[in-house]
């Protein structure tokens, strides 16, 4: 085969993720054209799934072995030819694979993830680290999935019961056929005839059934940038090795390929099953999308974005903060105020406009008529004529934006007295709030990929007396998992977790027995998570007594799975739809409630009372929201790599850095270093620095329940 003597290194080719992050929005090939910020370039949730693909893309190539090309960054052309060389002689030998070869063909590029070569069937392979329910006992080397393979309810999962794919599963499919397209082109660029081969393509996926061995366990995977073993081409990517390697022959069950040559061809020929919400491409096969892509890409089109904006613009990677080159303020212009601000409405993208009727682009069609001498609001919304859950709850945000008040239903002191107010006047108020990983390679051996692990929590507990809650005398009781352990198993974190989450809200506060009193947590976490623990221990053989283990989950839980069965009580559906605060910006988030509250000086108080942590430097006056996760001892410089000898001192003297703990990935990343010792940057922690992560992870979950004392007792005053 010979490559296109046309040079590709000063041409501005359309790559496969361009491509896919503007499936739904063409304009967002403008802004990356033009280097517009991006906020999945600092997303460090995204940056946590990457590390996971490149640890599962390490086992992929420990199972399927073959030629790993460097990116050869600086020599496109080079890249391309050497990729086509190799695929030749693979296809000529009858046998080979590829892992990161990349093609070039007309205004396209794509580095393919794997391609193998067997007889004259090429498996063009995307590796993803997407679970997928596959064979409990493994896979076959030959035997591909088919895409309609049923997940545990009996349902297909890539393609629907009527045969289109899937929503969740089209933007990896798409990507698997923009590969194959420029594979196709390539190959005939370089003189293939396409009828003598057959080209399959595949997605290669994470398969949840199977549990891990030692060989493709976390703990066996590290990143190799200092190892003597990666060569010096390699050195400073981003790759992950085996530090045991598997014998000779392994097939790790963890990997399952499906073949999704029939959806491919589906999103290649049929432009009624694209999926896009691109206006611009709604009559457009994928191929044709392509197309277009390319020629907007390399800026022989422009698109006009008031073609294409709508409510899909909320949550735009391009949304920045309004900073100068903001993708959002230039698709808006005059209007992007109006639309920050619309785009707080509660389910917003189901809002059926009394003027403009409901789909996306009512946001669109509301900014650009309503010319008023300020910026629009969600007061300055109608209601709508539909009665449901969350029409009412739309108006009630839209009420309570209007007045600057509180709205509530009629029916919140019921609820508050029947869901939040003990049933004995003395007993106990308990709020419990959980941190849980879940790993693509599973971090114990013996579990499945994406298991969840419970490894901290939080409970604040509050004395009832003669039915008053003793607030002065609210106590904290927590825990978090020893990571020192190397050697422990799932199973056994499942039970430390128990028996620490059981002694904390049973042991007597106060001189108070109310072990059988409700317990507060904020949506279906906790509950889903203690589901998952009883089920791993009802199935464990290793011979322990659980029994008592049991009792307790099923007092938690309820026996059955009955979703508010037993003690827990979750309180955002106390709060939900039943009350809105002028604030909370049409969200019921924790984290975003809580600011709301908080503009209630009594309420900031109690706050600073229950987490010392939590500085106010006074900076935002009572009345405003006030977000106390802003406010804990910074320690984030320690996550990034960038902590200096200038420190912080929290109230436990202990020396802080940077910016605090403020989500639940922060809390995914901490638990990493502490198990590890060291993340996907090659980084190693020290003693002290680890210290100083796990202080800051038991003050962020403390937040979490002292926000859920604070709410409890917001609802209570209202009602």
């Amino acid at each position: 085969m010979q490559p296109s003597d046309k040079s590709r290194g000063t041409q501005l080719l359309l790559s496969k993720s361009a491509f896919i992050a503007a499936y739904d929005c063409p304009v967002r090939l403008q802004h990356r054209r033009d280097k517009l910020p991006s906020s999945k370039s600092d997303d460090d949730f995204l940056k946590l799934l990457a590390d996971g693909g490149m640890q599962f893309e390490a086992l992929v190539r420990a199972t399927c072995p073959g030629k790993v090309f460097d990116r050869m960054t600086g020599n496109p052309s080079a890249a391309h030819a050497s990729s086509l060389e190799t695929l030749a002689e693979a296809i000529k030998s009858g046998t080979g694979t590829l892992h990161e070869p990349t093609f070039f063909a007309g205004p396209f590029r794509a580095r393919i993830d794997m391609l193998r070569v067997v007889g004259k069937r090429i498996e063009l392979c995307e590796i993803k680290a997407k679970s997928f329910a596959g064979p409990a006992e493994g896979w076959d080397d030959c035997q591909f999935l088919p895409s309609d393979y049923p997940d545990d309810n009996g349902d297909p999962q890539i393609v629907g019961k009527r045969g289109s794919v899937n929503s969740t599963w089209r933007p990896y499919v798409a990507d698997v056929a923009f590969q194959m397209l420029v594979l196709e082109r390539a190959l005939v660029e370089a003189g293939v005839d396409l009828d003598m081969l057959e080209i399959v393509p595949a997605l290669v996926l994470v398969n949840n059934r199977a549990a891990c061995s030692v060989f493709d366990a976390r703990t066996n995977v590290h990143y190799a940038v200092d190892d003597s073993s990666v060569d010096a081409d390699d050195r400073g990517l981003k790759e992950w090795r085996l530090r045991k390697p598997p014998p000779e022959g392994w097939r790790s069950p963890l990997i399952c390929i499906v073949d999704v040559t029939e959806p491919v061809l589906q999103l290649r020929t049929d432009a009624k099953k694209t999926g896009s919400r691109a206006a611009r491409w709604a009559d457009s096969t994928l191929d044709e999308m392509m197309e277009d892509a390319a020629r907007i890409y390399r800026g022989e089109q422009h698109i006009d974005p008031v073609d294409e904006r709508g409510w899909k613009c909320r949550d735009c990677e391009y949304r920045g903060n309004g900073q100068p080159e903001d993708g959002f303020d230039r698709c808006w212009g005059i209007g992007s105020e109006s639309a920050r601000n619309l785009t707080t409405l509660y389910y917003g993208g189901s809002y059926s406009d009394p003027r403009f009727g409901d789909g996306q682009r009512w946001l669109h069609q509301r900014v650009d008529s309503d010319l008023i001498d300020r910026p629009l609001t969600v007061a300055d919304l109608e209601e709508e004529v539909d009665v449901t859950a969350r029409t009412r709850c739309r108006a009630m945000q839209m009420q309570a934006e209007r007045s600057g008040e509180v709205v509530t239903v009629d029916e919140l002191p019921h609820l508050v007295q029947q869901r939040l107010h003990p049933r004995m006047p003395d007993s106990v108020l308990w709020f419990i709030d959980f941190e849980t990983t879940a790993s693509c390679l599973p971090h114990f051996v013996g579990d499945r990929p994406y298991q969840v692990v419970p490894f901290q929590f939080s409970c604040h507990a509050v004395p009832v007396r003669s039915g008053v809650p003793q607030w002065d005398k609210t106590e904290h009781r927590e825990w978090l998992f020893d990571h020192a352990d190397l050697s422990a198993t799932g199973l056994d974190i499942d039970r430390v977790f128990t028996d620490r989450l059981m002694q904390a809200v049973t042991h007597p506060i106060g001189g108070l027995e109310a072990s059988d009193s409700a317990v507060f947590h904020w949506a279906t976490h906790e509950r889903t998570v203690l589901g998952f623990v009883r089920t791993r221990l009802m199935a464990a053989s290793d011979g322990v007594d659980d029994t008592a283990r049991f009792a307790f989950l099923d007092s938690m839980i309820g026996s059955g799975d009955d979703s508010q069965g037993g003690r827990l009580i979750d309180m955002l559906k106390v709060a939900e739809g039943n009350v809105f605060h002028p604030l909370q910006r049409g969200r019921y988030s924790i984290k975003q409630l809580l600011p709301a509250i908080c503009a209630d000086a009594d309420i900031r108080d109690m706050l600073k009372t229950l987490v010392d942590d939590a500085r106010d430097d006074g900076s935002v006056r009572i009345g405003d929201a006030w977000d106390p996760y802003k406010c804990l001892p910074p320690v984030g410089e320690i996550l990034s790599g960038t902590s200096t000898d200038v420190a912080a001192t929290s109230s436990k003297g202990t020396a802080l850095n940077a910016e605090s703990v403020s989500s639940g990935t922060d809390a995914m990343q901490a638990f990493i270093v502490l198990r590890y010792g060291e993340d996907g940057t090659g980084r190693v922690w020290n003693t002290h620095e680890k210290e100083q992560l796990r202080e800051a992870l038991l003050v962020y979950c403390k937040l979490d329940t002292a926000a859920m004392v604070a709410v409890w007792r917001w609802l209570d005053g209202l009602a």
